[in-house]
C-alpha cells in the first residue's frame, strides 16, 4: 500500500506513533529536557499548532510541562517567532531568507531583535506553511532547506529539528507527499531529528490512515 515506510536507524522521529509513549515518559526526562534545551522556533499559521499542543499538554498535565520565553521558574525556554510581528524568526521555512534570518538570530544581529543575546539557543526548528510541494527533487529541496539546515547546525554546534510540510489532499502521487519523503530520507541518512507534521495529519485518533488527507481534516 501507500502507507509511509517507518524510518529506522539512528534518526529521532516524532510522528503519529509518538503519542503512544507519552504516558510512560519518566518525569526526570522531561525535567532534563527543560534544563538542557533552549529552542528557537520560527513559523507562521500552520506552525502554531505545535504551540497550541504545548499549551494543551501544560493545561492537562500541569507544571511539569511549563514553557516560556526565557525559561524562567524551571520552564522550558521556548523562544517563538509567530509570523505576526515578531522581529526574529518571523517567517516560515518556505521563506527564501529563512537561513539568513536564523544566523542573524543566533548571532544577535537581527535588527528586529535589537541586542538580545541568543547565544544560549541550542535547538532551532522551522515549520513550513504551504510551500514544501515546490521542492520535489533532492537538489531543489537541498538548495532551499536541507543543506542550509545542516550548515547552520554544524556552524553553530546546535540541534536542528526538521519538519515535513502539512497535507494538501494531493495524496501519495502529489508534490507535497514527494517532497516530504525527500525530507524523511534525508533525516534518516544523517540520523537527524524530525517532527513529521504530515504523518501526524495522515492518521485519525484511532490510527486509521488517510493517504489523501488534507490539513483541514476533511475526513473527520
Amino acid at each position: 500500500n501507500n502507507e509511509p515506510t517507518p524510518i529506522t536507524g539512528g534518526a529521532i522521529i516524532a510522528d503519529h506513533n509518538a503519542v503512544e509513549d507519552f504516558d510512560i515518559i519518566p518525569s526526570c526526562w522531561i525535567e532534563e529536557a527543560k534544563d538542557k534545551f533552549v529552542i528557537g522556533y520560527g513559523h507562521t499559521s500552520h506552525g502554531s499548532q505545535i504551540t497550541t499542543g504545548l499549551s494543551m499538554v501544560k493545561t492537562q498535565h500541569g507544571s511539569l510541562y511549563d514553557y516560556n520565553d526565557g525559561g524562567t521558574n524551571g520552564a522550558l525556554d521556548y523562544e517563538e517567532g509567530d509570523g505576526y510581528g515578531e522581529g526574529w524568526l518571523d517567517h516560515d521555512v518556505g521563506y527564501g531568507g529563512w537561513d539568513v534570518e536564523t544566523r542573524d538570530y543566533l548571532d544577535g544581529s537581527d535588527p528586529g531583535a535589537g541586542t538580545e543575546d541568543h547565544s544560549d539557543v541550542n535547538t532551532i526548528m522551522w515549520s513550513w506553511c504551504g510551500q514544501v510541494g515546490s521542492y520535489t527533487t533532492y537538489a531543489g529541496m537541498s538548495s532551499h532547506y536541507l543543506a542550509f539546515a545542516e550548515d547552520i547546525a554544524e556552524d553553530y554546534g546546535i540541534n536542528f529539528i526538521y519538519m515535513t510540510g502539512h497535507l494538501d489532499g494531493g495524496g501519495p502521487t502529489g508534490s507535497v507527499y514527494i517532497a516530504n519523503n525527500i525530507i524523511r530520507e534525508h533525516v534518516n541518512d544523517i540520523e537527524g531529528v524530525l517532527f513529521d507534521f504530515a504523518d501526524i495529519e495522515s492518521y485519525d485518533p484511532d490510527g486509521k490512515y488517510y493517504p489523501s488527507g488534507s490539513d483541514d481534516c476533511a475526513w473527520c
